[in-house]
């Protein structure tokens, strides 16, 4: 069961990262030994590493409150957009109020 929650944890990042590594490792990989198991098993390792790397680099630089900052931002934003053009009174090229 731990494993699986380790595993849940970085599943996400493994799943983005996967495809870019597919391409370097299985040709690192193939290269290295024609065994399926094995060239499976180093891509799996090499990509959970590099998971583990952007979670720590996700703390280092606190992604966390970036994220919600952002956020407030954009909604933010969105209210302001929609208050504008609530207000803002729309002519066509003909000079018909829209």
């Amino acid at each position: 069961r731990n494993i699986l929650e380790f595993l849940g944890k970085y599943s996400m990042n493994m799943f983005f990262i996967h495809g870019g590594i597919r391409i370097y490792c299985m040709n690192f990989a193939i290269k290295f030994s024609n065994n399926f198991l094995f060239v499976t098993a180093v891509w799996f390792f090499v990509t959970l590493a590099f998971a583990i790397l952007v979670e720590l680099f996700k703390k280092l630089i606190k992604f966390e409150k970036v994220y919600k900052v952002t956020e407030k931002i954009k909604i933010q934003n969105k209210i302001e957009i929609s208050e504008f053009n609530r207000d803002e009174k729309k002519e066509s090229k003909y000079g018909e109020l829209v």
